[in-house]
C-alpha cells in the first residue's frame, strides 16, 4: 500500500490514536492474563490472537502518528522529516508505507498461521 492510502487511513485513526494505543494495551494485558491463568488451552488460545488483538490496533496507530496529512512525523512539515531533502522524504514514506503493510500482514495472517502450526 501506498502512503496516499496511509495518508488517508491516518485523517480516520490520528483522532483515535489514544483509543488505539489503549485497545492494544488492553489486548496485551487479555493475552497474558489468559495464557497466564488460562492453562494449557489458554496458552492455546492465546497465542494465534496475540498478533491480531495487539498489533492490528498498534499498526493503526503508527499510520495516523506516521501518516497524517498535518500531525503526520512521516510529512514534509514535521520537525525531522521535513529537514531533509524532498528525495529522502519520499523514500522514508515508502519505506514506513512498506514497513507497515508487512506488520499487518505478519500480525493478521502469518502470526496466527504460525502459532496454529506449532502447537
Amino acid at each position: 500500500m501506498s502512503p496516499g492510502y496511509y495518508s488517508k487511513f491516518a485523517e480516520r485513526a490520528f483522532p483515535a490514536r489514544y483509543w488505539l494505543g489503549g485497545i492494544s494495551v488492553a489486548g496485551l494485558l487479555a493475552v497474558m492474563l489468559l495464557a497466564d491463568f488460562g492453562g494449557n488451552i489458554g496458552g492455546r488460545v492465546a497465542a494465534p490472537i496475540a498478533g491480531p488483538l495487539i498489533g492490528l490496533p498498534w499498526a493503526a496507530l503508527c499510520a495516523g502518528a506516521w501518516f497524517h496529512p498535518i500531525h503526520g512525523s512521516m510529512q514534509p512539515t514535521s520537525k525531522w522529516v521535513g529537514r531533509l531533502p524532498g528525495a529522502v522524504q519520499a523514500g522514508l514514506r515508502w519505506y514506513a508505507a512498506i514497513f507497515l503493510s508487512l506488520f499487518v500482514l505478519v500480525c493478521a495472517v502469518i502470526w496466527p498461521l504460525f502459532s496454529l502450526s506449532i502447537q
